[in-house]
C-alpha cells in the first residue's frame, strides 16, 4: 500500500502471491462510491466486502474458513457480540461484512 490507500503495482498482489488482472482501487472514502469495484458489480460496500475475501486470487476464504477464523479469536467474539447485541449467534459471514462496511 502507498499513500494514497492504493496498490503499488500495476495489478493487486493476493493469494499465494498471485498477480490479480487489476488493482485494488482506494479505499478511501468508498463508503461514498455509488457502486463497489472498479465495474460497479457490487451496490454496497456490505456487498463488495465479501468478494475479496473469497476471490481465488485475492484471498482465497471460504465463508466457513472466515468464520471458523474469527471464532477462533476470543476478542474478535467478544467485538461481535457488543456489535450485534441480538444475536444469539453474531459470527456470520453476513455480519463479518457489515462489519467491514462500517469500517
Amino acid at each position: 500500500m502507498v499513500p494514497g490507500g492504493v496498490d503499488a503495482g500495476p495489478t493487486s498482489v493476493g493469494h499465494g502471491w498471485q498477480q490479480g488482472p487489476r488493482r485494488a482501487p482506494t479505499v478511501y472514502n468508498a463508503v461514498f462510491n455509488l457502486a463497489q469495484f472498479w465495474d460497479g458489480r457490487a451496490a454496497d460496500l456490505k456487498a463488495q466486502a465479501k468478494g475479496p475475501v473469497q476471490a481465488r486470487f485475492e484471498m482465497n476464504a471460504t465463508p466457513d474458513h472466515v468464520l471458523n477464523t474469527l471464532n477462533s479469536m476470543s476478542d474478535y467474539v467478544v467485538m461481535f457480540k457488543k456489535a450485534f447485541p441480538n444475536e444469539a449467534s453474531p459470527v456470520t459471514f453476513d455480519n463479518f461484512a457489515k462489519a467491514i462496511e462500517a469500517l
